[in-house]
C-alpha cells in the first residue's frame, strides 16, 4: 500500500458506478481509517478502511458529473434557490453517485440558466456553439438536436419558450462537457 497523505488524491472502488472514483484525503484517523472528501461536496465525510483505497483504477467523470462540476464552478452567476438546489444535486450525487430523472432536469435547467448568461442570451451564438460541438452531445441531448435540427439548420423559427429553454439546456450541457473547472480543494 503506497503512504497516504493528507491532500492527497485517491481512488475508492464503488463498484459498477460509472462516476469518478477518486477523493481527496482530509484526515488520517488512525492506522486502518482515513476521511476522505469528494470536491463537489466537500461538506460531506467518508470514512474508509485503508484497504479500500487506491485499490481501483481512476474513472473519469461522466456527464453528470462535468455538468454539476461546470455549475459549481460558475455558481456565483445564480440566485439563491439555484444555488441551494445545486448544492443539494451534489450532495445527493455524492452519496448516490446517479441523478433521478427529475434531478436531471434540474441540473439542465441550471446549466441552461448559465449558458444564457454565457451567451448573453443570444440564442443564435448558442445554437452555432452547440452545432459546432455537437459530437459531445449525450443520447438525450441528440435527441433534443436532432428533433430541433430544422432550427438549427434556420429553416424553422423559435415559436415558444420551450424550444429556447431546450436549446440552452443543450448549450449549457455542451459548456460542461468542453470546459475544464477546478473543483475546489
Amino acid at each position: 500500500m503506497s503512504n497516504i497523505n493528507l491532500g492527497s488524491i485517491v481512488t475508492v472502488d464503488l463498484e459498477n458506478k460509472n462516476a469518478s472514483n477518486t477523493f481527496i484525503v482530509k484526515s488520517l484517523l488512525n492506522d486502518e481509517e482515513v476521511l476522505l472528501e469528494h470536491p463537489l461536496c466537500p461538506d460531506i465525510y467518508f470514512i474508509y478502511n485503508k484497504d479500500r483505497i487506491n485499490i481501483s483504477s481512476p474513472r473519469i467523470k461522466d456527464s453528470t458529473e462535468k455538468c454539476l462540476d461546470f455549475a459549481n464552478d460558475n455558481s456565483a452567476n445564480l440566485g439563491f434557490n439555484m444555488r441551494s438546489d445545486l448544492e443539494s444535486l451534489c450532495m445527493y450525487f455524492v452519496t448516490k453517485r446517479q441523478l433521478t430523472p427529475k434531478q436531471k432536469s434540474t441540473l439542465s435547467q441550471i446549466c441552461g440558466t448559465l449558458a444564457t448568461i454565457h451567451f448573453n442570451d443570444n440564442l443564435n451564438d448558442a445554437m452555432s456553439y452547440i452545432t459546432k460541438n455537437n459530437a459531445v452531445l449525450d443520447d438525450f441531448n441528440r435527441m433534443w438536436y436532432d428533433n430541433f435540427k430544422g432550427l438549427f439548420m434556420k429553416k424553422q423559427h423559435i415559436t415558444s419558450k420551450k424550444q429556447r429553454a431546450a436549446i440552452f439546456n443543450m448549450a449549457g450541457f455542451v459548456l460542461a462537457e468542453l470546459t475544464n473547472p477546478k473543483a475546489p480543494k
